[in-house]
């Protein structure tokens, strides 16, 4: 089922100037660098941190045990 919005001409450059004005606030920060990429890459390096301590954590089984 397809949900129609009634939204206006008015709406939609309002939005669109809103992206515009918002598009390059950040730029500056890191030029010629996405900061979008720099987020995932950071996360997956965390998530690689976090399985070698969840892996030094895990009982290892035949070694002494028992």
């Amino acid at each position: 089922m397809t949900r129609k919005t009634n939204t206006d001409q008015s709406a939609v450059e309002r939005r669109a100037a809103a992206i515009e004005r918002t598009s390059g606030m950040f730029a500056n920060l890191a030029p010629g660098v996405s900061l979008a990429d720099e987020l995932v890459a950071d996360r997956r390096a965390e998530v690689r941190t976090e399985g070698r301590a969840e892996e030094a954590e895990r009982p290892r089984h035949g070694r002494g045990c028992g």
